[in-house]
């Protein structure tokens, strides 16, 4: 763990604050922080998976490093705290939100994994567009209204957004001197609709007193139904509405009501098989008449189109998510980011939320970088600023940092204060084992500009055999990354790895494996830290329990990690997930099933290999069911058959 131990003990250097420099301690900011004593505690580590966050909690209690749960993170944990209780995207109690995370959701092209920078940016630089549009088509509105005090101030918003091409955050700013006039104006339109859209309410409650009761029941059955985003105002949304019951069929006849009427005024139909058009359909002639519904949308477009202005740093930012289904349905019939079918228009993957927080948490550190006028207790953009004041730390530290997406990095060096943008990444390209992964150091620089690279040149775990097996792997696979040498002090030969092939059944593989494993005790004397590392989760217990059965008149006990929760103890053989390979370290690590891992992760098994022979110190094993996959075939006359 050379590239780790680095990380922990680069933060430990700058932990306390008597060892930094004065530049750094005008970087800091320790008024931002309220006190010294929390300078120590302002930072954050992301890890891609839970063995690994236990690996890298153990690193820092070595080094005498408090490191607490809420500061060492997956970023999967992470992601799922910021998008569902921080930011509004994914559905919850206190957001109107659709999204439902879903690790498998079948929502995304190859490329969206491959590309993500491309993907991003053609995302961000869409949505800001659209909202800049919609800003300036609001002021527009507001101009060629007939009041002539709503024609005035929609001037001045015009002209203070000014043309095409030159938008700015701190336009915000300058709508500030008119902002309590646009509220007073708001409320006031709002307290005449409310009005009218509770007279109708109350018509049809007095003609049926079990109208809300039928109502709430018939909601009650939409609840998979869902609404298309073009038919939602969230400037009505109020958080930790009623769900249920009475009460909630009050709330959805209202809002129902509203989306009809802009609909009417807009002269549009709101689409039939949405949530909204078959409520529209049941309630039937039990809402005002088209003439009125006309007028109260009219003077409710008038009321969405001032509300741009009352808070536009919020839309700014918390829109990002409705913006951002918008351009899925468009690129999805484009042919472009997204897969055709096979999901819910509410399914998200993961690597899609991590697009939409990378937008809000750009947006939002440009705020608090570009808009410090904003931050007053008065201004309703405070909160947002204060979010995401909150959500900043003095350091920010990524182990394994290319299984990560350029996106996801981004979205961690985001959360580092702008005062010094502290963000240090450990990783090595070429043990990049997710498709998703950053791939090179021009993506890193995407990730941070100015961010610098240093290289760890020197290997200190292998043997020289095992080494050249490596450096092999890797020119195999076409990388380009720095050589590694091995320390001088390193004068362990090693032995050969070793290979079985046409292994087709658990019972011979588990034998050959007791074969391996008991010479090496019989070298060494003592049996050292073995791991055998299978394709799925589900061939973790069977392959541990044929192997413990083959090993059991050796007294040597075998041990199922499933998850890679379960760490097992020294002299005892423990069988993982191959993708929990990353931060484990072994004497001896076998590979089962080589070439079935080639065929379920074409672009990534070489990877895999590559880890694994850098995670074995002496002793390395691979079976195949059938032959070596092609791309290895070239290093077979490296592999024995036994030691």
């Amino acid at each position: 763990m050379a590239k780790t131990t680095t990380l922990i003990k680069r933060l430990g250097q700058k932990l306390d604050i008597d060892f930094l420099d004065e530049d750094e301690r005008r970087a800091i900011d320790i008024t931002s922080l309220g006190r010294e004593s929390d300078y120590a505690r302002d930072w954050i580590m992301f890890t891609p998976t839970e063995l690994l966050k236990l690996y890298v909690k153990e690193a820092f209690n070595r080094e005498e490093i408090p490191a607490p749960d809420d500061r060492i993170s997956t970023w999967s944990d992470y992601r799922e705290e910021l998008a569902r209780n921080i930011f509004p995207i994914l559905r919850s109690a206190s957001n109107s939100s659709s999204y439902v995370l879903k690790d498998n959701a079948l929502t995304l092209k190859p490329a969206s994994h491959s590309d993500a920078i491309a993907w991003f940016e053609d995302f961000d630089q869409w949505q800001k567009a659209a909202f800049w549009e919609e800003l300036r088509a609001s002021a527009k509105g507001l101009s060629e209204q007939a009041e002539s005090n709503v024609a005035r101030v929609g001037a001045r918003l015009s002209a203070a957004i000014g043309p095409e091409g030159g938008e700015s955050s701190q336009v915000f700013v300058s709508f500030l001197p008119i902002a309590e006039d646009i509220r007073t104006m708001v409320e006031q339109r709002k307290l005449a609709t409310d009005a009218e859209l509770r007279k109708s309410l109350n018509l049809q409650v007095n003609r049926d007193r079990g109208f809300l009761d039928s109502f709430g029941t018939f909601i009650e059955g939409l609840s998979d139904v869902a609404d298309d985003a073009d038919d939602q105002e969230d400037d009505e949304e109020e958080a930790n509405q009623p769900r249920v019951g009475r009460a909630a069929a009050m709330n959805h006849y209202i809002r129902v009501l509203r989306t009809q009427a802009r609909a009417r005024a807009r002269r549009r139909n709101v689409p039939k098989t949405s949530r909204t058009g078959r409520i529209i359909d049941w309630l039937r002639d039990r809402m005002p008449p088209d003439a009125d519904l006309q007028r109260i949308g009219e003077n409710l477009m008038v009321q969405s189109a001032l509300r741009w202005f009352v808070n536009p740093a919020r839309r700014y930012v918390d829109s990002v998510p409705q913006r951002y289904r918008r351009f899925r349905r468009m690129r999805q019939a484009e042919g472009a980011w997204y897969a055709g079918d096979g999901h819910a228009v509410t399914d998200l993957h993961p690597l899609e939320a991590d697009l939409i927080l990378l937008a809000m948490l750009r947006s939002s550190d440009e705020l608090v970088r570009r808009g410090r006028r904003l931050d007053t207790p008065e201004n309703p953009a405070q909160r947002i600023l204060t979010r995401m004041n909150e959500l900043y730390r003095t350091q920010v530290l990524v182990d394994e940092a290319t299984d990560f997406s350029p996106v996801q990095l981004a979205c961690m060096a985001t959360l580092a204060r702008p005062s010094n943008r502290s963000f240090f990444a450990c990783g090595d390209f070429n043990q990049r084992v997710t498709t998703w992964g950053t791939r090179s150091i021009e993506q890193m620089k995407w990730v941070l500009p100015d961010i610098e690279d240093r290289t760890v040149s020197i290997a200190y775990r292998q043997s020289k055999r095992l080494h050249a097996l490596a450096r092999q792997l890797v020119a195999l696979g076409g990388d380009t990354a720095a050589h590694v040498a091995l320390s001088d002090f390193a004068d362990n030969e090693g032995v050969s790895p070793v290979l079985a092939t046409g292994m087709s059944d658990l019972a011979g593989t588990a034998r050959w494996l007791a074969t391996r494993i008991i010479e090496i005790e019989e070298a060494v004397r003592e049996l050292p830290s073995i791991a055998v590392l299978v394709n799925r989760e589900a061939d973790v217990r069977p392959v541990a329990e044929a192997l413990g059965e083959a090993l059991l008149d050796n007294n040597i006990r075998v041990i199922p990690c499933p998850d890679g929760q379960v760490r097992g103890r020294e002299g005892a053989v423990r069988v993982f997930n191959v993708e929990h390979i990353k931060g484990l370290e072994f004497e001896a690590v076998f590979f089962v099933g080589v070439d079935t891992l080639a065929a379920n992760l074409p672009d990534l098994f070489d990877k895999y290999l590559y880890v694994g022979a850098t995670r074995a110190a002496s002793y390395l094993g691979l079976t195949c069911s059938g032959s070596l996959p092609d791309r290895i075939q070239p290093l077979e006359p490296l592999f024995d058959q036994k030691w």
